[in-house]
């Protein structure tokens, strides 16, 4: 029996999509890992009291930079919806924070 393509019995994108999911749990591990140590030296941070606010406010704005990007990456993945938008999700929280910090670093100098 001779097989043409467009009839395939089973669709090729399963793979990429596991692929996919997989990345995406694991930059959402890492993300993790890095918000809870980036946020543990804001939030508990011996700064000068006079800055301590603007730790807060950093550790604020950082938290929900998360929560905006890497938690609902975390629960398209683990739904197993949406994989493009997980991944997008995922990658964008590394991107904001980079961007976040270059303008934080261009607004003090």
């Amino acid at each position: 029996m001779r097989r043409r393509p467009g009839l395939a019995l089973h669709s090729r994108p399963a793979p990429a999509r596991a692929v996919k999911r997989a990345i995406t749990f694991i930059l959402c591990a890492l993300e993790a890992l890095a918000w809870a140590a980036i946020a543990k030296a804001l939030f508990f941070s011996g700064s000068d009291p006079a800055t301590n606010g603007l730790d807060k406010l950093a550790g604020i704005a950082f938290t929900i930079l998360f929560a905006l990007t890497a938690v609902p990456a975390f629960l398209l993945a683990l739904a197993r919806r949406a994989p493009n938008l997980a991944l997008g999700l995922a990658l964008a929280f590394p991107a904001c924070f980079a961007l976040l910090f270059a303008a934080g670093l261009l607004l003090i100098s």
